[in-house]
């Protein structure tokens, strides 16, 4: 659990999931199921929940995307590793159960303490949120050990760009050439039973220079 946070986690495309589905969860599930706990919470009044539940959802994705943008912008800073991701994912938690009290306070014009609405919203978010969290997080370690599977797999050749990330992964029987034309590289392959070309902007002696470092490991 100490390990390093797989780079797949900075990618902005795997954090929708978490910035739309988590409120999305939350709507769906309030409004379907509608667990004892949130319904008292949201209720108010008849007609309320909907309302409610609707505007929740609106500062769960306020939060979720502040947050998860400012995770992308300091993940190297931070150096992420698991614990701290886990703690990171909490206090997302508490940030969205401090501003649901805030509102909840305001629709019930200040009848109760605020911190006990804390209390009661904290509660209420981790009950239900616990499933995308538990979800996704696991969808996106399957996704990175795979992703690790096909990096270390000596059957594919891997072609790198000029910040050395991975662009293009294939096996080396499926290469028919590989040309060089100014900053870019350019690979025409197989793919079944399509011809394809895939230009990539990097050296040729990078290319040159990885795969001899694969042929002496």
């Amino acid at each position: 659990i100490m390990n390093k946070l797989p780079a797949i986690f900075r990618k902005l495309g795997n954090q929708l999931l978490y910035i739309l589905g988590i409120p999305a969860f939350f709507l769906c599930f309030v409004l379907i199921y509608q667990p004892s706990h949130a319904t008292t919470l949201l209720q108010m009044e008849q007609g309320m929940l909907s309302f409610n539940t609707t505007i929740i959802m609106c500062i769960l994705l306020g939060v979720m995307i502040t947050s998860r943008v400012l995770m992308i912008v300091l993940f190297h800073q931070m150096r992420f590793n698991w614990w701290r991701y886990v703690v990171w994912e909490i206090a997302e938690l508490i940030t969205m159960s401090l501003f649901m009290a805030l509102y909840l306070t305001l629709m019930y014009k200040g009848a109760y303490p605020y911190f006990h609405v804390v209390g009661q919203s904290l509660y209420a978010l981790l009950i239900i949120c616990i499933y995308p969290y538990v979800i996704f997080n696991l969808s996106m370690a399957y996704m990175a050990q795979k992703e690790e599977q096909a990096t270390y797999d000596d059957s594919l050749m891997r072609f790198v760009d000029s910040t050395q990330r991975v662009k293009l992964m294939i096996a080396s029987s499926a290469v028919l050439y590989i040309k060089a034309e100014e900053n870019y590289v350019h690979i025409r392959y197989m793919e079944g039973d399509r011809l394809k070309e895939y230009a990539l902007r990097a050296s040729m002696k990078s290319q040159i220079g990885r795969a001899s470092c694969r042929e002496r490991v």
